[in-house]
């Protein structure tokens, strides 16, 4: 399919953070498809605007929400053996 800019999805004329084949996708090792550095990036601007009281609260609500996520999905499509 080609995007309304003439190339097709997942190609880019240029290096752009917002491209989607940025070359990094075969990895395996990064979360989110982020490097190192831009996780450390996120992390700190998390801090900075949450401040270090909220942050661990945050944590502990996003696994809790991520955790009843996968036991609803499992639960909705069990594996079949």
């Amino acid at each position: 399919m080609i995007s309304p800019g003439g190339m097709g999805y997942g190609q880019c004329c240029r290096p752009s953070p917002l491209c989607c084949s940025r070359g990094r996708d075969k990895g395996g090792n990064e979360v989110f498809n982020l490097s190192p550095m831009e996780m450390g990036v996120v992390l700190l601007i998390a801090l900075l605007v949450l401040g270090p009281a909220k942050l661990p609260q945050l944590g502990k609500s996003l696994g809790r929400t991520i955790s009843e996520f996968q036991s609803a999905v499992q639960e909705r499509f069990p594996k079949e053996e």
